[in-house]
């Protein structure tokens, strides 16, 4: 997920799939919606390699925070973008109990 993600942002960033403006923000909305994912996502999952309760924690509640931003896309698929956040807490929480 975070191979795909970097991928995916590079392209955003430096690709033409944006039409003749580029990337391009109509609204301060827009921009907090783009830090939450995949910007912060993308610190969260990397953090999650070293402390995943921390990292999972991260990369989980920035998704939640797009999804209180921006409702309509919970009716998406998108809702996967979820499920490696909500692993690594779940493994983080279980090592930190077997300690």
């Amino acid at each position: 997920m975070l191979l795909f993600l970097l991928w995916m942002l590079i392209g955003h960033l430096t690709g033409d799939a944006n039409g003749p403006n580029g990337m391009r923000f109509n609204g301060t909305k827009e921009v907090i919606a783009f830090t939450f994912f995949p910007c912060i996502t993308i610190v969260g999952l990397a953090l999650a390699y070293w402390r995943p309760l921390l990292g999972g924690g991260i990369a989980a509640g920035s998704i939640v925070a797009l999804f209180t931003l921006r409702p309509d896309l919970l009716a998406s698929p998108f809702i996967v973008t979820l499920v490696p956040g909500l692993l690594y807490v779940a493994h983080g929480g279980q090592s930190r109990r077997s300690i």
